[in-house]
């Protein structure tokens, strides 16, 4: 019986965890869009161009080309922009103020910039905010994993007090109950 139920419940959690649409344990709704790439990743393949030869249209074209997505969209005409002549804040504008992923169009902008104005290399701009995005993210997930190990603190305690009153101290009261009579 108690196989029983572990199967079940293990089926249930495997439907539940590749089902479209499922709440996460917080009860929000985890979609199946995965939505924009990670700066980080995005950052590393202009990077990746960069250091290839490509100028920094081209890198943006070629990333954009990359991404299948609104993203890589935006990333292609801001490189068509930058190509036909139009200039560097009138490329960017649109993008930039975007409500899903105008923030990390605009994190792209500020490390190309420089590159674009005077010259110099973008390479080492992307690798020191890359480097501090990671760290951003270890930091995040750090404060993450110890706000959920307080939180299952309680309900593991819960689980496990019955139990062990259950299984260790009523039988040694009723071991010491039968020495008494």
């Amino acid at each position: 019986m108690v196989r029983q139920i572990c199967v079940a419940c293990l089926l249930a959690c495997a439907w539940l965890a590749a089902s479209p649409g499922r709440p996460d344990w917080l009860g929000r709704l985890v979609l199946a869009d995965e939505g924009p790439p990670p700066i980080t990743l995005v950052l590393e393949m202009v990077a990746a161009c960069l250091s290839q030869g490509s100028s920094i249209s081209g890198s943006l074209a070629q990333t954009g080309r990359a991404l299948s997505c609104d993203y890589g969209d935006d990333l292609v005409r801001v490189a068509g922009v930058l190509d036909s002549g139009g200039g560097w804040s009138m490329a960017w504008a649109r993008v930039c103020t975007g409500p899903v992923y105008g923030q990390d169009m605009a994190l792209l902008k500020g490390c190309l910039e420089p590159s674009w104005k005077t010259g110099t290399s973008a390479g080492t701009r992307i690798k020191a905010e890359t480097a501090r995005l990671d760290v951003e993210g270890r930091r995040g997930l750090q404060q993450a994993s110890a706000r959920l190990s307080v939180q299952i603190l309680l309900p593991t305690g819960l689980c496990i007090l019955p139990a062990f009153i259950v299984i260790g101290v009523i039988p040694c009261i009723a071991s010491f109950a039968g020495f008494l009579t």
